[in-house]
């Protein structure tokens, strides 16, 4: 069974929760301590919370370099330049570039888009991207979700005199690319108020600037909101302040009138429900990537600029293959890293995974990483290698910063870019076995012990019988939920349970407890492990989120476990 450590978080106090309670006489104790717990302890900032709207975004000129990169774009589109919007292969990239390409075409600009090939060109402004802009005559390029750490191609761009503005969201290198204009809020002398924006909300920014600045209505900007939402969500950037304005924005035109290939995605994942953060994630995030991962990110911008409804589906039905062959690899590459983890027993004791293989697809490495760390939780990097180099994905566990760790290791490096819980770097094969010692060396020196434990952060503990129907709606107008703003995961103590449970399908765990409705169901998906090792007839406790089950039109909360583990009076 795994190993969980749950955390409680730091709880108001009586003093803290009674003063809130003046301005918010209607609201129990349990909803000041969420509230509070996000730093929400006035009437003011509750009703900024609920209310997320446009009026609370903030100018983008205060964002440095704004002003100049208005004025090099606006130019460009004058005049008719050839302008090159140039986007990273993932989500933010796809959506950035098909959101701004969408924007200028539609205001007249001359402009096309390059996205990188993910096997032949890997991540960031590649120098083939940078001899087509050159060998095509472009004037501006605008670089997307990528080009903060492309110093040498940005050169070769200013060399052949074709301006380069840089939007981008990633953690700047000790040099800047000498671009024409830079909008990264992550850079130091940069005093933008949010520091949080995916790519795209960098993008939209700039977009957001030029319209106000050229007079165009902004609502021609907005109409693209939902592909700005998506990206903000698949990227698992805080869902606090603008972002989560932009992402309860972009569900609310996904639910009411989603952009044409949104809408063609949703009709193929066969999804009827209402779409939330969730939806983003787990129906259109997967296959808008898929396309990058098991051929061309291209398809998947085809998709979101496409205006004609036939071809749409037929992109759609396209990118659906890559996803099921993408879920494929999946599988098979987690198994085959899974099992040499279990066989290598020097890899056991350490403090990170570093795995390479010929014969793994580079698409899913990244995905791979991430199964790899609900085995093992530890920083991970699974690298493919092809013709003597190795190209790789790295992710992280608990607060650690691998950026940081993989910069200690960057006199090993190609190339290397992204931000504290997700990277790509690559190599050669010759410096592999070097780097896995020393980026082993540098977690093991800096990572607290307790991000190398799987950790559930438990929001407060609670009666099983405070659970009612207000208490979910107050818990759901806390969404959008996200990084920062994570759905409430609740604890319960010594539960006593009405039967014992069953286990479905063979794996997931089910059973039900007391409340004041006469009983509430409780599902763990996975959790076979638990149904076997727990003894259910004597008390336990329960981690877990409070859901809606919708089922022959009759509501019921149920709870989704996160943990079960016996109550300490048996451990």
């Amino acid at each position: 069974m795994r190993k969980i450590h749950w955390s409680i978080k730091n709880q108001a106090s009586s003093q803290e929760i009674n003063r809130l309670k003046l301005e918010l006489p209607t609201l129990n104790e349990d909803s000041l301590r969420l509230l509070l717990n996000r730093k929400i302890n006035s009437l003011e900032s509750a009703r900024l919370f609920f209310n997320p709207e446009d009026n609370q975004l903030h100018d983008p000129f205060l964002m440095k370099d704004m002003g100049v990169a208005v004025e090099i774009l606006s130019q460009h589109v004058a005049v008719q330049d050839k302008i090159i919007l140039y986007g990273d292969y993932d989500v933010d990239g796809s959506c950035s570039v098909a959101l701004a390409y969408s924007f200028l075409k539609k205001i007249g600009a001359n402009c096309e888009y390059y996205i990188p090939d993910r096997y032949s060109e890997g991540y960031g402004l590649s120098d083939l991207g940078v001899t087509y802009a050159i060998e095509n005559n472009v004037k501006l390029m605008v670089t997307m979700d990528c080009g903060i750490r492309s110093v040498s191609q940005i050169q070769l761009l200013k060399n052949a005199g074709v301006e380069v503005i840089i939007c981008d969201h990633h953690e700047p290198g000790s040099i800047l690319p000498k671009a024409d204009a830079v909008l990264d809020a992550k850079q130091e002398d940069c005093f933008y108020p949010y520091k949080e924006l995916c790519g795209c909300g960098v993008v939209f920014k700039l977009l957001h600037a030029f319209c106000l600045q050229q007079g165009v209505n902004t609502e021609e900007l907005f109409q693209y909101v939902d592909l700005l939402a998506l990206a903000t969500c698949a990227d698992i950037v805080p869902m606090t302040g603008e972002n989560r304005v932009f992402v309860r924005l972009g569900l609310e035109k996904v639910n009411k009138n989603p952009s044409l290939g949104l809408a063609m995605l949703k009709q193929k994942a066969s999804f009827d429900g209402v779409m939330n953060v969730r939806g983003l994630v787990f129906v259109f995030a997967p296959r808008i990537n898929a396309a990058g991962r098991i051929y061309h990110a291209k398809a998947a911008v085809e998709l979101l600029i496409a205006e004609d409804q036939e071809y749409a589906r037929t992109l759609a039905d396209k990118i659906d293959i890559y996803n099921q062959e993408r879920r494929v690899l999946d599988k098979e590459i987690t198994e085959s890293a899974l099992e040499i983890i279990r066989k290598s027993d020097f890899l056991i004791n350490k403090k990170t995974t570093v795995l390479a293989d010929s014969n793994w697809h580079k698409g899913v490495v990244g995905i791979v990483a991430s199964r790899c760390i609900e085995q093992y939780h530890r920083p991970t990097i699974i690298f493919k290698e092809t013709d003597g180099y190795l190209t790789g994905s790295a992710r992280s566990v608990g607060n650690f910063d691998v950026l940081k760790a993989i910069e200690k290791c960057d006199y090993l490096l190609d190339k290397y870019g992204g931000h504290k819980f997700a990277a790509g770097l690559s190599l050669p094969e010759e410096n592999f076995d070097a780097f896995c010692a020393e980026f082993e060396k540098q977690v093991a020196s800096t990572i607290d012990p307790l991000d190398l434990q799987e950790t559930i952060s438990i929001e407060q503990e609670i009666d099983p019988n405070r659970i009612n129907f207000n208490f979910y709606h107050l818990i759901s107008r806390l969404e959008p939920f996200g990084p920062q703003n994570m759905q409430p995961i609740f604890l319960s103590k010594k539960i006593t349970l009405k039967s014992l449970p069953i286990l479905l399908k063979e794996e997931h765990l089910k059973f039900s407890i007391d409340n004041k409705q006469g009983s509430i169901d409780c599902i763990g998906f996975g959790m076979k492990e638990e149904f076997a090792e727990i003894d259910y007839t004597k008390e336990i406790d329960i981690a877990y989120t409070i859901e809606i089950n919708e089922y022959m039109s009759t509501k019921k909360l149920q709870l989704m476990l996160k943990a079960v583990r016996q109550s300490e009076s048996y451990s």
